[in-house]
């Protein structure tokens, strides 16, 4: 009982931590005068990986790097075959071969790199500078090509998302309020992953791929099921893709920096090639008929069901 406390609490505390330092800082920057545009490009995008980024660094930071390491890969497993497939499978998702030229293919290559660097059984600080690096070039070149061509439709989801005008000092106390939350949430559900793993005999790394991550991974299921429920599936891809690069560029990059990540086994053998094989398997499926089918939302969430029955039952326990 009190390990789920644990894992209940550290993750509702995550999501409201989350939407806390959102708001505040949406609405500090609003305040400033800076742009919706700049605002949701880098602090709206920044900030709802917070949880993600959070429970990761602390961790690592604890000595618990499979979870750390798990969280990024489960997460994005499950980003692409829950969320996208779940979201399919209430409504079709359209979508937009030029996002997925530009922004899919560049979530395959850090997938790549990702891959790449495990395979030196550590994710090094060099290794996590380069990460952030290539977020940093990211989002650069976003703020420069919005502001050169601006997409009327993104525009407007922005100005939707940055409505936060709050007086400052109250902003500042959230903000305050929001870290408070976000370090106690991610506190307790590494407690709480770190005992359920230990009392049941099952290894860190398997926790974290799939209970931490899909814990972490739940704002952008209810998101993009709530938008699928109002026919406006299509918001789900550029959630999934901008979450996914920022899980690997962003999340394990900073994680790195403060503290470099040993890569189990297990991670290097199969997950990260299943991480692959969902990343891939998104491009083709959304070229082939420049929608995702609700046949196509059914397989992806047949293979997710898969991956997890595979982690509880062929996975060998500690010991």
């Amino acid at each position: 009982m009190d390990v789920a406390i644990y894992i209940i609490g550290g993750l509702l505390m995550l999501v409201l931590g989350g939407e806390a330092l959102v708001r505040s800082a949406v609405s500090l920057a609003n305040r400033m005068g800076i742009p919706p545009m700049i605002v949701g490009l880098t602090i709206v995008s920044i900030g709802t990986s917070m949880p993600e980024m959070v429970v990761s660094v602390f961790s690592a930071w604890n000595g618990h790097p499979d979870i750390a390491m798990g969280n990024v890969i489960g997460s994005n497993i499950s980003n692409i075959l829950l969320v996208l497939g779940a979201s399919a499978v209430i409504y079709p998702i359209a979508t937009n071969p030029d996002m997925i030229k530009r922004d899919g293919i560049l979530m395959v290559l850090a997938t790549v790199i990702l891959i790449i660097f495990t395979h030196a059984e550590v994710i090094s600080r060099t290794e996590g500078m380069i990460l952030l690096a290539i977020l940093v070039a990211y989002m650069v070149n976003m703020v420069v090509r919005s502001r050169r061509t601006p997409d009327p439709t993104l525009v407007e989801e922005f100005q939707e998302e940055t409505q936060f005008n709050y007086p400052v000092f109250p902003s500042i106390l959230l903000l305050t309020g929001g870290i408070a939350m976000l370090v106690w949430g991610a506190d307790m559900l590494v407690e709480g992953a770190s005992t359920l793993a230990r009392s049941f005999g099952i290894t860190e790394a398997v926790i974290g791929v799939t209970i931490v991550a899909i814990g972490t991974s739940a704002p952008e299921l209810v998101t993009s099921v709530v938008a699928a429920l109002r026919k406006h599936s299509d918001i789900a891809i550029g959630n999934v893709i901008g979450s996914n690069f920022f899980n690997i560029a962003g999340v394990l990059g900073v994680t790195a920096v403060i503290v470099p990540v040993p890569v189990a086994d297990s991670f290097m053998v199969f997950d990260v090639w299943v991480m692959l094989f969902a990343s891939a398997l998104l491009i083709p499926l959304m070229l082939s008929s420049k929608r995702v089918s609700r046949v196509e939302g059914g397989f992806m969430c047949l293979a997710f069901v898969c991956y997890i029955f595979y982690q509880y039952t062929q996975v060998s326990p500690i010991g």
